[in-house]
């Protein structure tokens, strides 16, 4: 877990399960689309939450594995599913 502050609050960052990122996802990203990314349940799959006083979801991301050609054999990771709620965007 990481915790810093930020103007409208402490912000922890924290790993959990792929239906946390959800909401936001949906808010954010996904409009009218499936929730869920391929992969998102995988054990291999990691996925971060940035809460607002160690409540509220206000950053999310996921990251898993993926070959990339340019860096073979180095262990990529792809970022995807990234999103800030607009309140807390450019706060730190």
């Amino acid at each position: 877990m990481v915790t810093t502050e930020a103007e409208s609050g402490t912000i922890t960052i924290e790993q959990v399960d792929a239906a946390t990122t959800y909401p936001l996802r949906a808010q954010e990203l996904r409009q009218g689309r499936p929730l869920g990314i391929d992969e998102d349940d995988a054990p291999y799959t990691l996925h971060l939450a940035a809460r607002i006083d160690g409540d509220e979801v206000v950053g999310v991301v996921r990251f898993h594995p993926r070959d990339c050609p340019w860096r073979e054999g180095e262990g990529s990771w792809q970022l995807r599913g990234m999103a800030t709620d607009p309140r807390v965007r450019g706060l730190g």
